[in-house]
C-alpha cells in the first residue's frame, strides 16, 4: 500500500480525505460494519485550485496499485444524436466510449438482424483511434411517439407477440407521465428471445477489434434497476416482482453473457435502487449476492451513484458492497468503475439551479464525487483496478479540443486519472 501522508494532508486541507487501507480490513469487521466515506465540508474554489497545484508538486498516490492511469470511459448517448457519431472521439483522456444500441433497431423482426446503425456508430466513433463498449439492454422508458400501447423504443414489438407480458404505467423521466410499456423480463417466455439477441451480438461483434467489451443489460436502460418510477414500481410489484425474483433474473442474464461473450470484458451497471422504494442499502444481501455472482465470473461492476453530497453517496450501499467483494475470490480481470446517471459536472447555470438533480455539481462537487470513488477504492487497499465513466457534460469540459473545454474541470480530472504510484 502506497498512500502518501502528504497527499492525505493536502486533500484534508480542502476537506477531501483518503482513508488509508491499513486502518480497515477484515480484522476490523468492515464488510459487515457501517462502512462509509467520511463527510467533509465543502471546500472553497480557492482552496480547491490551490490543492491542484500542491497535488502536482507532491504527487498523488494510488492505493497500492500499478495503475499508471485510471481508465476513463464516456457514455455516448447516440439515441438523440445525428451522424457522424464522432462526439469526443479524439478526447486525449478517454480510453473509450459506452454506446447503448437499441434492440428494436438491431432485431426488428425475430431472428432477422440489421446491423447498419451500430456499424455506422462504431465506424464513426472508433475513427478517432479508440474503442467502444457495447451496452445491449432489454427496455427503456421512452415511449414510441403515437404508439397505442406506449411501447418503449428499445424492446422489439415481436417480443410481446411471442408471449412476454406487457407492463404498462405512467412513465417518469423522459416519458413525463405518458403511458409507457415494458416487457416483464423475468417471465420465462423472455429468456430465449433475449438469449437469441445476445448470441447474435456475440457472433457479429465478438471478434471485432473496435468492440472492447460489453455492458450487459438486465433492466431499465440496461442497468440493475428494474423500474425507477413510482407508477412503474407499482406495475412491477403487481406483476410479481420481488428482490428474490430480480436476483434470479439478473443471475440468469449474467450466465448468458458469460456463455456468449467469452473473449472480452463484461460489465454490469449497479444503481442505488433495485426498484423504486427498494434501495440497495435496504436490500444489501440481495445486492451483495448479485455482485459476488458477477465478480467470481469476472463480470466487472460499474457503480452508478457518485454524488456531490457524500451523505447521499454513502446511502447507496456501495462502500459495503465493495468491502464485501474484497472477501470474495473474484475472477481474473475483475474491476470496479464509478459514475452517475447525471453529469458529475455542469455549467454554473445548472449547478446553481436548486433544487435539481445537478444542483451543486460544480467543480467542487466534481472533485468530491471523484474522491468518493477513491475513498472506496482505498478502503480495500486498491484490491481491484478501478475506472471512471463520465457523461457528456464533464467529458466535453475535459476535452482540450472541445469548444466547451473548462480548465478547472480538466485539472481536477487529470489529478484523479493519473495517480503517482
Amino acid at each position: 500500500m502506497v498512500t502518501s501522508t502528504r497527499v492525505i494532508s493536502t486533500l484534508a486541507a480542502i476537506g477531501l480525505r483518503i482513508t488509508p487501507p491499513a486502518l480497515v480490513g477484515p480484522d476490523h469487521g468492515w464488510y459487515t460494519a457501517d462502512v462509509r466515506v467520511a463527510p467533509r465540508p465543502a471546500p472553497t474554489k480557492i482552496a480547491l485550485l490551490t490543492s491542484i497545484l500542491l497535488l502536482i508538486l507532491l504527487g498523488w498516490s494510488s492505493p497500492g496499485t500499478s495503475q499508471e492511469k485510471i481508465p476513463l470511459y464516456y457514455y455516448y448517448k447516440v439515441g438523440g444524436a445525428s451522424p457522424p457519431y464522432t462526439s469526443n472521439n479524439t478526447h486525449p483522456l478517454l480510453d473509450g466510449a459506452i454506446i447503448r444500441p437499441k434492440w428494436s433497431q438491431l432485431e426488428p423482426t425475430n431472428r432477422q438482424f440489421d446491423w447498419s446503425v451500430i456499424e455506422q456508430q462504431l465506424a464513426d466513433w472508433t475513427a478517432g483511434g479508440k474503442t467502444v463498449l457495447l451496452k445491449p439492454g432489454p427496455y427503456s422508458q421512452t415511449p414510441l411517439e403515437g404508439d397505442p400501447n406506449g411501447d418503449n423504443d428499445e424492446t422489439p414489438k415481436w417480443v410481446y407477440d411471442a408471449g412476454v407480458p406487457r407492463l404498462s404505467f405512467a412513465g417518469g423521466g423522459v416519458a413525463a407521465g405518458d403511458t409507457v410499456s415494458v416487457p416483464k423480463v423475468w417471465d420465462p417466455a423472455f429468456y430465449d428471445l433475449y438469449e437469441g439477441y445476445l448470441r447474435a451480438l456475440s457472433k457479429q461483434f465478438g471478434k471485432d477489434p473496435r468492440v472492447a467489451g460489453w455492458v450487459i443489460g438486465v433492466g431499465h436502460n440496461g442497468n440493475l434497476v428494474a423500474q425507477p418510477s413510482e407508477s412503474g414500481a407499482v406495475a412491477f410489484l403487481d406483476a410479481g416482482w420481488t428482490p428474490e425474483a430480480w436476483e434470479a433474473h439478473v443471475k440468469r442474464i449474467l450466465k448468458m453473457a458469460v456463455k456468449f461473450f467469452k473473449t472480452k470484458p463484461i460489465y454490469l451497471q449497479f444503481t442505488p435502487v433495485l426498484l423504486r422504494d427498494y434501495a440497495v442499502s435496504d436490500n444489501l444481501t440481495t445486492a451483495q449476492n448479485i455482485a459476488a455472482f458477477a465478480a467470481v465470473r469476472s463480470v466487472s461492476i460499474i457503480f452508478s451513484g457518485l454524488d456531490e453530497d457524500v451523505t447521499t453517496f454513502n446511502e447507496t450501499g456501495y462502500p459495503q458492497i465493495v468491502a464485501y467483494l474484497a472477501t470474495v475470490n473474484t475472477g481474473a480481470g475483475f474491476t470496479i468503475g464509478f459514475t452517475d446517471d447525471w453529469p458529475l459536472w455542469v455549467p454554473e447555470e445548472r449547478s446553481t439551479d436548486c433544487p435539481s438533480p445537478t444542483c451543486g455539481r460544480d467543480v467542487i462537487g466534481f472533485a468530491t464525487a471523484l474522491q468518493e470513488a477513491v475513498d472506496v477504492w482505498a478502503s480495500v487497499g486498491g484490491e481491484f483496478p478501478m475506472f471512471y465513466v463520465f457523461n457528456e457534460s464533464e467529458t466535453s469540459a475535459t476535452n482540450v479540443d472541445n469548444g466547451n473545454f473548462q480548465q478547472d474541470v480538466y485539472d481536477i480530472a487529470v489529478q484523479y486519472l493519473f495517480p503517482v504510484p
